[in-house]
């Protein structure tokens, strides 16, 4: 067996002990708390008949945390064993492999996400095609359980397949990492299943939740609303507890080198992205309130209008305007960027290149002073001026504010697009001189 000796890791073993300490009480607390669970599902009949899906879902969690407390196990005998003769043993892929935990977390990587997906659409089904759900579809559950756990083994399975493929014959670094074990490849496929089918699942939850609100009775509202609100949560919380850091992984792994030659400034890039999410955020929590007006007035035959204050305490407006703003003043700051490296490359290595976090701090600072303009427009507006009842912008902060809104979008765009073209063709004039 080959023999790794860094003595820069090896400095740093304690501190890895110490966290691999944490791993083992964190998983340990979950297969614990995951197991109570399971019990509680299953000693209780009208438990184990409605929540059946729900029971398989907390068997993938507690083979997740116990997958995570054996990883924790096995890496503190890792590190107190190199503390104690000073090197690491490397590993190849089934050695690896053969040790219990890396199977026991795939399987608990996968079957959460399916089984998400599959209570997801669901939910979409039975109030979609109630028809359809009652004489089909709630009879199926057991054999749609048994798909995901099928589905999860057989993907536990390839791994085995791909790890025995690999053998003794490649050595992989000491800590049998799922890359390690079964080929980045497969890892990256269980990085997307889990990101996109936590997401779908978030996706179709939500769908579902906006479809019963537009129900007209407040009766069969309240019959799903219970428990579709629960699964928005959980899928929520699975979308940002694991969906979100798996994407982290799959840049790591694949997309770094790309996205650094690709986006001159990634943190300025993130900071569009985070606008682009405030926006869309803003966007459904607008659907939602509409729904639940337009519902409020087909059970009164009246509308009440609002007040301009009144409009801006609603959450919608000031996310609004600030995933608004943030894109634009962003763009623009990434077009100056890439023109001063191209037109002015010696002030750009020395200054310019060395404010990005300036930069950005300044562009949220912009972003949130225009919000906060906004609303202290509004706060004047008061309660005295009646405005519409969908609380727009233009009721909200007033025509001469959304139309400075709409000016800066526009042509913070245009200027965005203008500054970048000419800094591309800058380079391809330099190009062809070269």
């Amino acid at each position: 067996m080959a023999v790794y000796d860094d003595a820069g890791d090896l400095a740093e073993l304690p501190s890895l002990a110490a966290w691999q300490v944490v791993s083992l009480v964190l998983g340990g607390t979950g297969v614990v708390v995951n197991f109570l669970m399971i019990v509680l599902l299953i000693s209780t009949p009208s438990l184990r008949k409605d929540f059946l899906l729900f029971t398989v879902m907390t068997f993938g969690d507690l083979t997740n945390s116990l997958g995570i407390s054996l990883m924790g196990i096995d890496r503190l005998q890792i590190y107190n064993e190199a503390m104690e003769t000073g090197v690491f043993r490397n590993q190849t892929p089934w050695n690896c492999a053969m040790k219990p935990f890396n199977g026991i977390r795939i399987f608990g990587n996968m079957l959460p996400p399916a089984v998400q997906v599959t209570m997801a659409f669901e939910r979409i089904i039975c109030i979609c095609f109630p028809l359809f759900y009652r004489n089909v579809y709630s009879k199926a559950e057991k054999p749609i359980a048994a798909a995901c756990l099928l589905l999860s083994v057989a993907v536990v399975a390839v791994g085995f397949g791909i790890s025995w493929h690999l053998g003794y014959r490649t050595v992989v670094k000491f800590d049998c990492g799922r890359k390690a074990t079964f080929s980045k490849p497969y890892t990256t496929f269980i990085y997307f299943f889990e990101t996109i089918g936590y997401m779908l699942a978030l996706a179709a939850t939500s769908f579902a939740c906006l479809r019963i609100l537009a129900m007209q009775s407040k009766d069969k509202r309240s019959a799903h609303l219970k428990k579709t609100r629960c699964y928005i949560a959980l899928t929520l919380m699975s979308t940002v507890l694991v969906a979100l850091p798996n994407i982290n992984s799959i840049l790591e792994a694949y997309l770094v080198t790309w996205i650094s030659n690709v986006i001159s400034r990634p943190a300025l890039f993130a900071l569009m992205t985070v606008g682009d999410l405030a926006n869309s955020l803003a966007i459904g929590l607008i659907a939602i309130d509409h729904i639940q007006i337009y519902n409020e007035a087909l059970e009164t035959g009246v509308f009440k209008n609002q007040t301009p204050w009144g409009c801006a305490m609603k959450p919608s407006n000031g996310l609004r305007v600030f995933g608004n703003m943030l894109p634009t003043t962003v763009q623009v700051a990434m077009a100056i960027e890439r023109i001063m490296c191209v037109c002015f490359p010696l002030f750009y290595r020395n200054v310019y290149s060395k404010a990005e976090k300036p930069i950005a701090a300044a562009c949220i600072f912009w972003s949130v002073a225009v919000v906060a303009a906004g609303f202290s427009i509004s706060w004047h507006l008061g309660y005295s001026t009646l405005v519409r009842v969908e609380c727009g912008r233009k009721a909200t902060f007033s025509i001469p504010y959304t139309t400075f809104i709409y000016i800066f979008e526009s042509t913070g765009y245009i200027l965005a697009f203008a500054g970048t073209s000419f800094a591309w063709l800058r380079i391809l004039a330099m190009q062809a001189k070269e």
